[in-house]
């Protein structure tokens, strides 16, 4: 399967993509049937997407995108199930070499499947996530992303994924495959 990957730099750029993003999603649709848009968007720091994020991420769903992903917060954001789309708002950080120390290492790895029909026709099946920290020392970031494997720190990401993402409408953050 072709897939399109479309990613756009959105801080300070806002009022140049709202036309743009829906033009280039339609026009990937046509041409693959499976389409990612990529945003850099959010606040440092903040476990909450903004306005222009929520907003941005729905545009980009109602043009035809079949996932969003969004980074920049270097924080976990809520994931929103808007139309049966993912938007992943931010998954936190990777392997991020801007600070030696975060105060937040903790991060999560996003796993979904889609099932494409003969016609082209996309449907996600679901998703799981792998709840990382961005380094395999607790002292210092040595850019290593690690899996978390203690059930205590797993459910505190997963505490901090549900108390962030109340109201959009993903309740459960699943570590396996139903």
């Amino acid at each position: 399967i072709q897939i399109a990957m479309l990613s756009y730099f959105c801080i300070d750029r806002w009022d140049s993509l709202w036309d743009k993003v829906p033009a280039d999603i339609a026009a990937a649709k046509e041409r693959y049937p499976l389409v990612i848009a990529s945003f850099h968007w959010g606040i440092e720091t903040h476990y909450q997407p903004t306005q222009n994020a929520i907003r941005m991420g729905r545009l980009a769903v109602d043009s035809g995108a079949d996932l969003v992903v969004g980074h920049h917060s270097h924080r976990m954001n809520p994931i929103e199930q808007y139309k049966g789309v993912y938007i992943c708002y931010s998954l936190g950080n990777f392997c991020f070499s801007g600070n030696d120390k975060p105060k937040d290492m903790n991060s999560i790895l996003f796993q979904t499947r889609f099932r494409i029909s003969k016609t082209g026709d996309v449907t996600n099946t679901g998703f799981r996530i792998i709840p990382i920290r961005i380094s395999s020392l607790k002292e210092r970031n040595n850019y290593t992303p690690t899996p978390v494997t203690e059930p205590m720190k797993i459910e505190g990401i997963i505490s901090t994924m549900k108390d962030n993402g109340k109201n959009y409408g993903v309740a459960e953050y699943p570590l396996e495959w139903k």
